[in-house]
């Protein structure tokens, strides 16, 4: 069983997911066409990876938890979308811009506590959100909850090798006095495949399909040389891969 966080560690969290996403307006200004062809390229990606399991029609009912500035359901154009996020306010005010003419019906919550009715959705999508949350276990068994039986879940996190999930493992036991690195400060967890995968078995998911690459790159233009740096250090010595996977609710 993966624990959760305290409220004061979470908050941390969200305090530096906001900084990041500040920094990120101002990166992206004036590439904002850049960033959301990439976006709407990687939503037509993860459509067709659903296409076997899910047929999109305007009948489907579609929440992403944890929806972002511009997650995948901001470029699905059919069916009744939701998006989720605890940040939602904020980023429709900082990236008004990559929201036009959405027609997503974004609400400020948190995914350990999904303002919906049981069996609500066909599709539930969670891209690069469980490893922010304050407890992971109750963000999978909420979207159990208000997912339909037989309706589909797809989850992407980056996992990561034993190193980086022991050295935050480390940091974590002593976030309660100080952050010694800050590239932990937004994610509260580090996840390894085996995590993710028992995670979903136990809340009633049927693994459909699941795949390990590289993590979708982000247009050059916005990000500098040194951020770009810091990224393949990263990836290089904690062996990041984009896990995703395809979940039938069994109910």
């Amino acid at each position: 069983m993966i624990r959760g966080i305290s409220e004061k560690r979470w908050l941390i969290a969200q305090q530096y997911q906001r900084t990041y996403q500040q920094q990120k307006a101002l990166q992206i200004c004036g590439y904002e066409k850049d960033i959301i062809f990439d976006r709407s390229i990687h939503s037509k990606r993860v459509c067709n990876l659903l296409s076997p399991f899910l047929t999109l029609t305007d009948s489907n009912r579609i929440l992403e938890v944890g929806s972002g500035p511009n997650g995948i359901g901001f470029f699905i154009n059919t069916g009744d979308r939701y998006g989720i996020d605890s940040l939602a306010g904020f980023y429709h005010h900082k990236f008004s811009s990559l929201q036009v003419g959405s027609k997503v019906k974004t609400i400020c919550g948190k995914g350990e506590q999904l303002p919906f009715r049981a069996e609500t959705f066909n599709l539930i999508i969670c891209d690069n959100v469980l490893d922010h949350t304050m407890n992971p276990e109750l963000v999978i068994k909420e979207t159990q909850y208000v997912l339909k039986k037989n309706g589909v879940l797809f989850l992407a996190v980056d996992v990561h090798s034993w190193a980086g999930h022991l050295l935050s493992l480390i940091h974590e036991h002593l976030i309660g006095r100080w952050i010694i690195l800050k590239w932990f400060g937004s994610h509260p967890f580090y996840f390894r495949y085996k995590d993710v995968v028992q995670l979903l078995n136990r809340y009633g998911f049927r693994i459909a399909f699941k795949d390990l690459q590289p993590h979708p790159p982000e247009s050059n233009k916005a990000r500098s040389v040194l951020s770009q740096l810091k990224l393949g250090l990263w990836k290089f010595l904690f062996h990041t891969r984009y896990n995703q996977i395809v979940c039938i609710n069994l109910g």
